[in-house]
Formats: C-alpha cells, structure tokens, sequence
C-alpha cells in the first residue's frame, strides 16, 4: 500500500462548481476562465494547458513508483483529470488549473507542496538488534521493514531488499515481523523465525516454504506489533528510513535507494 493518498477514490463531481450553468468557473491562474465571457470561459483549453510529465511531476509519481497515462479535461470545469497506474490499479485524480491543490473529493483539497510528505516515526524507541539483517550490520543507513511472512506484497518487496544490499553495501534493512491477524498462519512463521534469529527462515517463508515450528517461547512478536504501532505503522509492508521517514506498500529498489540518497 504505497502512501495512502493513491489509493483514495478522487470524486470530483460533489463539488458545486456551476456546472451546467456556466455561472462559475474554478481555480484560475492569470488571465482565464472568466464570468463575463471574456478570456477563455468557453474553451478553458485555448488558455490552460497539462502534459503529462507536468502531471508527473507535481504527483511525484516517480516517488510512488507510478506512472500518469492521460490528462483531460474534468467534467467540471477547472480541473484536470490526471489518469494514473499504480501496481498495476488504475488511479483517477483531480488537480486544479493553478496546479495547486489536489482535489480529494469529501476529505476537501491537499495543497500539492505538501503532497507526498512522509509522516515521521522516532527511531529513539527502536533497538536495531533484534531485528534480523538484510546486509550487513554495520552500513551507514539503516533502514527499518515491518514485514508478514505471509503478504503477498511484503514478499515482493523482500526481494527487492536483497536487489538493494547487492548493489548498495552501505544500505541494512532490519526486519521486524509484525504478522497480521488476517494471515493465520504468520504468527507461528515469525515466532519460528525469531527464535532461531535466521535470516534463512525469513527467505524461505518469503518464498513460501515450510518453516518448522517454534524452538522457544517468546514474546518478541507481540513487542513488535506494540512498538510498530506506536511508530505508526499500520500495514505491511512498512518502511521506515534512516530519517525516521515512513513509508507504506512494496517499493522497487531504485526508488527506496533514491529515497535514502534524498535523505527522505
């Protein structure tokens, strides 16, 4: 689940903007859609205009690993309607023509300066060594990784870690297992694997193999869930960046290494 915002289904028909009577036109920028007929009020397109890449860039869609397929004009007048896919969903979304605000229907307008700001966790609360590495213990950015042995997109993106180690030795994820009650058989996985503490466990679970049950009696799993719950992770997979910076859903490795080289 890559930054929720994606996700929202964008329902820009509730907003009253005059449609129909062509009394009132939104978010202008300079000379443009007037009321009295001058400027362009009856073909907005002779005076605005939003590529595709425009659309990119203000979306950010390189951070969300995402791509725009089209830009229209919205139904209502003053928006644009921005197609996007994303893991393979396809997205719709609203920006204004002064290319300042998203548009997400009910939950009202999010000014695109801020969009794609990560939320923030405290890393103080985090002791790295109980985690099991993904490279070595020692690189210079560490990077947090609440994964369940049994989700699909925790699985994907476990690949995608070892992609990142082999390339960057300076780059350790630490795994914490924080199964999720949906999966009924990842508690046991992750109890069996932080009892041995086997990066080999982890692997084959990721892969869907059969892991032995646990050796121990321990309660590491719970203290995960609590503590990943008071940094504010909520699904898995979750990333959380040497920064503190956190981040939801499956990433490929190029984008969580130019997230860490941003300093995000």
């Amino acid at each position: 689940m890559i930054y929720r915002i994606f996700f929202i289904a964008l329902v820009a028909a509730i907003l009253s903007f005059g449609v129909g009577t062509g009394t009132s036109v939104a978010f202008t920028k300079g000379e443009g859609c007037s009321v009295d007929g001058g400027g362009c009020a009856s073909d907005c397109l002779s005076c605005h205009s939003m590529s595709r890449d425009d659309a990119g860039k203000l979306l950010k869609v390189d951070d969300f690993d995402a791509k725009v397929l089209d830009v229209k004009m919205s139904p209502v007048k003053g928006l644009w309607q921005v197609d996007v896919e994303q893991g393979g969903r396809s997205i719709v979304v609203y920006i204004d023509f002064a290319e300042e605000y998203l548009v997400q229907g009910q939950l009202g307008f999010t000014p695109l300066k801020e969009f794609g700001e990560l939320p923030k966790a405290d890393l103080s609360k985090v002791d790295y060594d109980k985690a099991i590495i993904i490279g070595e213990a020692d690189a210079k950015y560490k990077v947090l990784a609440f994964s369940d042995p049994d989700c699909p997109y925790c699985q994907k993106l476990h690949k995608e870690m070892k992609l990142v180690v082999d390339e960057r030795k300076d780059i350790a994820f630490h795994v914490i297992l924080f199964p999720l009650p949906s999966h009924v058989n990842a508690r046991a996985e992750s109890i069996a694997i932080v009892c041995e503490r086997s990066l080999k466990l982890l692997d084959d679970a990721m892969e869907n193999k059969a892991v032995p049950e646990a050796t121990c009696e321990t309660t590491e799993i719970d203290d995960n869930i609590a503590l990943g719950k008071e940094l504010g992770v909520k699904v898995t997979p979750t990333l959380i960046l040497p920064t503190g910076s956190i981040v939801e859903g499956s990433l490929k490795a190029e984008n969580i290494i130019r997230y860490i080289d941003k300093g995000r």
